[in-house]
Parts: structure tokens; sequence; C-alpha cells
């Protein structure tokens, strides 16, 4: 293997990426399109015929082709219909993901890193924050701050945007470096992974684990 640097892209801006590389070079990306059914001629490595709907017109419409791939993740309805094995952890606990905008620069000088374990023994650590992970979106001035409550406190978890900013910068540790909250959401940690990737010349993706959106009830 020869050995290279290594790129860091989150979703956001990966996705935008690949897209316009599609779009550019001969690829057709259809929005608001929703797979419905796949099927298969008489042998697994025939083409395929895919059912999908327009969700603005209602329209259905097939696509032919000679593969097809799945990425739509642990709910994946392309894993459902060729029937591939799973193995699933669900409810493994809920995390806060808080987007924050906050120069590190100076505290990642000598130890740069994409992934930040946060734990402070001894500390009087809130329910809703008790540990933590801090995530580089963009190098160093954007972070995902994502926060652990303390065990069986999830269902009682509802701190403000105040105490959420007040755990940022203790978890960050110096008060003078300005901090501010762009985005909050929730989620539960349920973890799936395929146990095959393919079968005949359907694909999925193997790791599944799945981030599934609290809904704030």
């Amino acid at each position: 293997m020869v050995p290279c640097v290594p790129s860091d892209l989150p979703q956001t801006l990966l996705e935008p990426l690949l897209i316009r590389y599609a779009t550019l070079n001969g690829f057709k990306c259809r929005w608001n399109t929703t797979f419905l059914s796949l099927q298969r001629d008489s042998t697994d490595s025939g083409p395929t015929t895919t059912t999908v709907q327009d969700d603005l017109t209602g329209q259905t419409y097939q696509i032919r082709s000679k593969f097809l791939f799945g990425a739509d993740g642990a709910r994946s309805r392309v894993v459902e219909q060729i029937d591939l094995p799973l193995r699933v952890k669900p409810g493994q606990g809920l995390a806060l993901n808080v987007l924050v905008k906050a120069d590190l620069t100076r505290l990642v000088e000598n130890r740069k890193g994409n992934l930040h374990w946060i734990m402070q023994p001894g500390h009087d650590n809130p329910d809703f924050g008790w540990i933590g992970i801090v995530r580089m979106v963009k190098p160093w001035h954007e972070w995902m701050f994502i926060m652990f409550p303390k065990a069986g406190m999830e269902l009682k978890v509802r701190p403000s945007n105040e105490e959420l900013l007040q755990r940022v910068k203790e978890f960050i540790g110096d008060d003078s470096i300005p901090a501010e909250i762009l985005g909050v959401s929730r989620w539960y940690i349920n973890e799936t992974v395929a146990e095959q990737y393919s079968r005949g010349n359907v694909y999925v993706h193997g790791s599944l684990v799945r981030k599934i959106q609290a809904n704030g009830n």
C-alpha cells in the first residue's frame, strides 16, 4: 500500500462533491424520488428492474440497470427485498449533537485530531452531558459536540441551549474562546451490520450503523 495524506470530509461536504462529479460526467441524479421495489431476471447476475416513484407527481416508473447499489441505511428497503441477514443492536442510548462554531486552532496545534473523547472525572457533570465526543467538522473552527447522558436519564434530558453552550465551554476548558451553537439534534443509537454485502448484482453498504432521529417526544 502507498502511504497517503488522509482526507476527512463530513457528509454535508462530501455529498455535494459526489453529486457535482456525477452530473458533470453523464450520470443522471434524481431528487424527490422514492425506491419502491426491485425485480431481477431469472439469474442473480441478470439485469435489474427498479420501480421508483416521483414524489412530486406521484407517478411511478421503472429503471433497468446491470447493477443496483443500495446505500439507504439500516432501514434499507433494498436489503429487505433481497433478504440479506443482519445483526441488530437497537436501543443503545440517546445522544445530543451540538454543532458549534469555535476556533480551537490553538488548543489542537500540538495534538491535531478529528475525534476527541472528553471525560472529566471529579467534575460535577450534568446528567445530559455526562461524557462527550468532540468531532471536527471544518478545521479547526467548526465542531460537533456529541453529548451522552448519564445512564437511565435519557427520557429526562431536555437541556436548554444555554445549558448546552455552558457544557460546550466546559468541554473546551478555556473561557477566552468564543463559542456559538449552530444547531442541535437528538438521536438514538441503533447499530445494524449486514452479514453479507451483496446478492448477485445487487450490493449494499456493509456498515449500516444508523442514527435514528428523535422526534422530541
